[in-house]
């Protein structure tokens, strides 16, 4: 594997399972916090951490989205397989290995 170089640009991507008390609102950090160094930051808000259906997520900080209904482990595949179909262009196959330095 080559390494890249130093002054390469790369994007960090984190759905799911953040803490177990994340919230997209909160007296103890400003409107719209989320943690730095995250290109897409989509947690699971602390109601529905535990909530295999009807979860909701806060993209980047912003006010939650809830999808009433929706398996919670299908809803997180969903988002990072589109982000790496969208990243690469393609179509993704979860039984191959990749490489983004070859």
């Amino acid at each position: 594997m080559r390494t890249p170089p130093a002054t390469a640009r790369y994007d960090t991507y984190m759905y799911g399972k953040f803490l177990n008390q994340y919230v997209e609102r909160s007296r103890y950090q400003p409107p719209g916090y989320y943690p730095r160094g995250w290109t897409v930051f989509q947690a699971l808000t602390h109601e529905n951490t535990y909530a295999y259906y009807n979860s909701c997520f806060a993209l980047n900080g912003s006010p939650r989205e809830c999808f009433p209904g929706q398996y919670q482990t299908d809803l997180i595949t969903e988002m990072a397989t589109g982000t790496i179909r969208w990243v690469t262009h393609g179509p993704v196959s979860c039984g191959q290995a990749h490489s983004f330095w070859e």
